[in-house]
């Protein structure tokens, strides 16, 4: 493969993450004879050291309170449960992107019970198998669990848990490249356009502007590649809006649809791993506190993982910060005694449209840098 992406595609996809690569698939999987798509994905982040799609807890769930979310959800499931049916690869090893369907787990206070309730029967309509739990149910089912200040509890019986995202990521890939898709290691640096008049329905004239071909800088070079293209599918996730801004979407005049910003902005989130040798095993689901905080099992050798997101506005900084820290160091004193050690934590910068985490921590808990 050429440095340079090539001259023309059909549509080019900025970004090559788990959304850009799964874009890339799906088109060539509908492509028919008479109407094939060239398809160019470009991504600046080889490493994808940055990228929120391999840096994820990788959960996957249906307990949302949007039907729309909850379908997508239920047919993601069905994808991953059969992964090789769409992703497998003749002569190939087969796919395993080591789904663990152990569920998620949403504890609520009295404050929030009612919420949990009403998103409940949502996902029941939807086809989603979830479960309420009262805490007695709750202990009785989870002895390990703290069911202090617990007044409802949701549990998804079916297709939840979660997955190695970049295993995904890399048989999302693997499968494109082998239908035809193409690669490109650079960065989008801008359009060119093509403008043409036209007049609305109350006789206005106006300028209709559409991309012509988007601007590709090759990696580590300082050299740049226009390609020509029918569309564009802006897939750059957290920086899906400075994208955006390139071709003008919220930088527009008052009263214009490019007046509006896309309202997709970056966000830091932590995780944290720590060692727990005593802790829940196979029958730990995902578990959400009622504050927000989350853990779920790592393997079964007794680590874990889990996080809250932090009320910081700026994503622009992948400063690790301290108050994640001392969330989990107070809530240590909720719970049962089982010795815990944090061994390592890291940070990603997630997309979003605009107190504790003591379940089953122990007293003792040492936290140290990566």
């Amino acid at each position: 493969m050429d440095h340079l992406p090539p001259e023309h595609a059909d549509i080019v996809i900025v970004g090559g993450g788990v959304i850009g690569w799964s874009v890339a698939y799906w088109l060539k999987k509908m492509q028919t004879k008479k109407k094939a798509y060239n398809v160019l994905v470009v991504e600046r982040d080889t490493t994808y050291s940055h990228a929120s799609t391999v840096l994820s807890a990788g959960g996957i769930r249906q307990q949302f309170s949007r039907p729309e979310n909850i379908q997508m959800s239920l047919f993601g499931a069905h994808f991953l449960r059969n992964i090789n049916e769409y992703l497998g690869i003749l002569n190939e090893d087969p796919v395993d992107v080591q789904f663990n369907p152990s569920g998620y787990l949403f504890l609520s206070s009295e404050k929030g019970a009612e919420i949990l309730e009403e998103n409940y029967r949502v996902q029941r309509e939807q086809g989603a198998k979830v479960a309420l739990l009262s805490p007695e149910q709750l202990k009785k089912k989870f002895p390990w669990i703290n069911t202090q200040d617990v007044a409802l509890a949701s549990y998804g019986l079916e297709n939840e848990g979660w997955f190695d995202p970049w295993l995904l990521l890399s048989a999302l890939r693997r499968k494109a490249l082998s239908m035809g898709v193409l690669h490109c290691h650079g960065e989008v640096t801008g359009f060119n356009y093509v403008t043409q008049e036209m007049v609305t329905s109350d006789g206005d004239p106006v300028n209709f502007r559409r991309i012509h071909e988007v601007i590709v800088q090759a990696q580590n070079s300082l050299e740049t590649q226009p390609v020509e293209c029918m569309a564009v599918v802006n897939a750059a996730g957290a920086w899906s809006s400075k994208v955006a801004e390139m071709i003008g979407i919220g930088c527009g005049s008052p009263g214009t649809f490019q007046e509006f910003k896309l309202p997709v902005e970056p966000r830091k989130r932590y995780i944290y791993m720590f060692h727990c040798p005593n802790g829940p095993g196979l029958d730990c689901p995902l578990l959400i506190d009622s504050s927000g905080a989350y853990f779920r099992r790592e393997g079964l050798g007794g680590n874990y993982i889990g996080g809250l997101s932090p009320l910081e506005v700026s994503g622009s900084s992948y400063h690790q910060g301290s108050s994640l820290e001392n969330v989990i160091l107070l809530s240590c004193l909720r719970l049962h005694r089982r010795k815990s050690q944090t061994t390592a934590t890291w940070m990603w910068t997630t997309n979003i449209s605009s107190r504790r985490f003591g379940r089953f921590w122990p007293t003792e808990c040492q936290f140290s840098s990566p």
